[in-house]
C-alpha cells in the first residue's frame, strides 16, 4: 500500500535519501565550520558536486575530483572579481555565464549547467572581501571532498547489487506482462514502460564512457543485458497471439523463471541460482521455434557468467572491444553545436544577457533579495519558448503555495528548531521529485526556512513573491524577443539528426567489413537522442512523432541485439 502511494505521487525514495543526506550534511558542516552566513552557499556547491554522480568514478576518479574543485574555485573567483567593479563586472559576468551555459551542457543531461551558474550568481551576492572569499574556497574543497567520498562509498560494491540494478525493474515488468498474457491480454502500457526502463539503462551505459573506449566492462554487460531484455519485450508483443493459443506453458515457465531470478536477486544473493534458472528454461525450449527469446536468454546468461568469473576491479576497467568513435569526440561535438543561431548558442546568449542585466541592476540598487530574481531566471528560462511558459506558471504557483505553508507553520510554531526541521524535510523532498512544480515547491520552503532564521518572516515572503514574479516577467520578455527558438524548430532539427544517424548505421551494416564499435556507438547515441526527442514531444503533443520515436527505438533495439548475437555466434 505504501509502495502504491509512492508510485502514485512519483516519489523516488532512493534519490531523496541519497541526495537529501548529501545536501543536509553539507549544509550542517558548512554552518559548523564556516558560520551560519555561509549556509546558503551549500546549495550550489552541493549541486555542482552532485554532478559527480553523473560521471563514471571508476575511470580517473582523482582527476574528476580535482577538476571539479578547480572549476568551482574558478567560478567563485570570477564572480568575486566581477563584484569588485560594477562596470568591469558586466563584461566578466556576460563572458563567464555564456561560457558556463554553452560548454557545461552535457549532451544528454542538458541541465548540468544550472548548478554552476547558480554557484556563480550566489557568490555575486556575498560580501566583497577577501576574508569571506577564503571561506568560500574552503567550503568548496570541503563539500566536494565530502560528496566524492560519499559517492565512492555508496556506489555498487558487489556483483549482485549491480545485477539487481540492471535486471530487477525489467524482470518485474516482464513477469507482469507474462501474467497478463496468461489471464487476459497483452498490456501495451507495460510494453512501453519496459522501453522506458531500457532507455534509463542505456543512459547509464553512456555514463560509463571513457576517453579511448566507449564503456567499461560493466557498461558493456549492462548494454547487452538491457537490449536482450528488450528483445524479450518485443518478442512478447510480436508473438503474444500465437503463444497464448499454441504454447501457454512457455508463458507460464517464462513467468516462473523471471520470478525465480527476482527472488534470487532479493534473497539468495547467489549468481549460480540465476544461471541455473536460465539454463533450465533454455534447455527446455531451445529446440522449439522460439529463437529470439532463447538467443536473448543465452546472452543474458553469458554476461552473468562474465560477471561471476571476473574480479570486480577488472569489471570497472575499459572494455577494449568497444572503441570510442568520432561521434564522442570534442571535434565532432564542436562541429555539431558551435554554430550561430544554433539552439545552444541562442540559449547561452539569452541567459547570459538576462542574468548580466539582473546582476547589474542588483549592484545599482544594492538589494540582496535580487538573488531570488536571478535564481528564478536560471530555473524558468528554457531553450524553447513553449517550455518557458509552462515552467513560469509552475514556478509562480509552487512559490505561492510554499509561501502560504511557511507563513502558517512558522507563525503557529515560532521555534528555531522547528524551522530547522522544516528546512531539512523540505530539502530531502526536493531531491525526491523530478516534476518541476513539486521540486520548486519544496525548494521554496527550504529557501524561506533558512532565510527566516536571520530575517523577518513576513518581509522575506513578500520579497520572495515580488522578486520571483519579477524574474518570470524578465524571462518571458527575453524569451520572446532575445534570440527566440521555437519548440517545433528544435523538434525538426533533432528529428533530422536521428534520421541521419539511422542512415549512418544502415550504411555501415551494408559494408562487407562492418565496424561493430561504430554501429554500437551510433545505436547508443541514437537511443539517447530519441529520449531527448521524446521529452520534446511530450511538450508539443504530437502523436505522429511519438509513433516515430517508438518505431525508431524498436529498430535500434533490434539492430543492437542482432549485432550482439552475431558477436556471440562468431565466438
Amino acid at each position: 500500500m505504501v509502495n502504491d502511494f509512492l508510485n502514485k505521487i512519483n516519489l523516488n525514495v532512493n534519490s531523496m535519501i541519497k541526495y537529501g543526506s548529501i545536501a543536509s550534511l553539507s549544509m550542517l558542516f558548512i554552518v559548523l565550520l564556516f558560520g551560519e552566513n555561509n549556509a546558503m552557499l551549500a546549495f550550489p556547491i552541493t549541486l555542482t558536486a552532485i554532478a559527480l554522480s553523473f560521471e563514471n568514478l571508476n575511470v580517473k576518479p582523482l582527476k574528476k575530483y580535482l577538476s571539479l574543485i578547480l572549476l568551482d574555485i574558478l567560478i567563485i573567483s570570477l564572480s568575486f572579481l566581477a563584484s569588485l567593479n560594477i562596470y568591469l563586472g558586466v563584461i566578466i559576468n556576460f563572458i563567464s555565464i555564456f561560457l558556463i551555459a554553452y560548454f557545461f551542457t552535457a549532451r544528454f543531461n542538458p541541465k548540468i549547467y544550472k548548478p554552476f551558474i547558480m554557484l556563480y550568481v550566489f557568490t555575486s551576492f556575498y560580501p566583497k572581501d577577501f576574508s569571506n572569499l577564503k571561506f568560500r574556497y574552503f567550503s568548496v574543497i570541503f563539500c566536494v571532498t565530502f560528496i566524492f567520498i560519499y559517492l565512492k562509498v555508496s556506489e555498487s560494491k558487489t556483483k549482485i547489487s549491480f545485477l539487481k540494478e540492471v535486471l530487477l525493474s525489467s524482470l518485474k515488468v516482464l513477469s507482469s506482462q507474462t501474467n497478463y498474457l496468461l489471464i487476459s491480454a497483452f498490456d501495451d502500457s507495460l510494453y512501453k514502460n519496459h522501453i522506458n526502463i531500457t532507455s534509463s539503462n542505456i543512459y547509464k551505459v553512456y555514463k560509463t564512457k571513457s576517453k579511448k573506449h566507449t564503456v567499461t566492462v560493466l557498461g558493456n554487460i549492462r548494454y547487452e543485458i538491457s537490449l536482450s531484455l528488450e528483445r524479450i519485450n518485443m518478442f512478447l508483443k510480436d508473438n503474444h497471439f500465437l503463444i497464448r493459443s499454441s504454447k501457454p506453458e512457455l508463458l507460464y515457465d517464462l513467468k516462473n523463471t523471471f520470478i525465480e531470478i527476482i527472488r534470487a536477486l532479493n534473497n539468495k544473493n547467489d549468481l549460480n541460482s540465476i544461471i541455473k534458472s536460465l539454463e533450465l528454461f533454455i534447455s527446455k525450449y531451445e529446440s522449439n521455434n522460439y529463437k529470439d527469446i532463447i538467443e536473448a536468454l543465452i546472452i543474458i546468461k553469458s554476461n552473468i557468467l562474465t560477471l561471476q568469473n571476473l574480479d570486480y576491479s577488472l569489471l570497472k576497467l575499459e572494455y577494449s572491444e568497444w572503441k570510442t568513435g568520432d561521434i564522442f569526440s570534442l571535434k565532432y561535438y564542436t562541429k555539431e553545436n558551435l554554430k550561430l543561431h544554433n539552439i545552444r548558442f541562442n540559449f547561452a546568449l539569452r541567459i547570459s544577457l538576462t542574468l548580466t542585466l539582473t546582476l547589474f541592476l542588483s549592484n545599482i540598487v544594492s538589494f540582496y533579495k535580487f538573488l531570488w530574481t536571478s535564481i528564478t531566471i536560471m530555473s524558468v528560462m528554457q531553450p524553447y519558448y513553449e517550455d518557458t511558459i509552462v515552467k513560469g506558471k509552475e514556478r509562480v504557483l509552487s512559490n505561492i503555495f510554499g509561501i502560504l505553508i511557511i507563513l502558517v507553520l512558522l507563525t503557529l510554531f515560532q521555534n528555531k528548531i522547528f524551522t530547522i526541521v522544516i528546512l531539512i524535510v523540505s530539502l530531502f523532498l526536493s531531491y525526491g521529485f523530478k516534476e518541476y512544480n513539486k521540486l520548486s515547491f519544496f525548494t521554496a520552503i527550504a529557501s524561506l526556512s533558512i532565510a527566516s532564521l536571520n530575517t523577518n518572516l513576513k518581509l522575506i515572503t513578500i520579497n520572495r513573491l515580488t522578486f520571483v514574479i519579477l524574474g518570470i516577467v524578465i524571462v518571458y520578455i527575453s524569451n520572446k524577443f532575445l534570440f527566440p527558438y521555437a519548440l517545433f524548430k528544435g523538434i525538426k532539427t533533432l528529428t533530422f539528426k536521428i534520421l541521419n544517424y539511422d542512415l549512418t548505421i544502415l550504411n555501415e551494416l551494408s559494408k562487407s567489413d562492418v565496424d561493430s564499435s561504430k554501429v554500437r556507438n551510433y545505436i547508443l547515441y541514437n537511443l539517447l537522442s530519441l529520449e531527448k526527442l521524446k521529452l520534446r514531444s511530450n511538450s508539443y503533443k504530437m502523436d505522429n512523432l511519438n509513433t516515430f520515436i517508438l518505431l525508431n527505438k524498436e529498430l535500434m533495439h533490434k539492430i543492437g541485439f542482432k549485432s550482439i548475437y552475431l558477436k556471440y555466434k562468431s565466438n
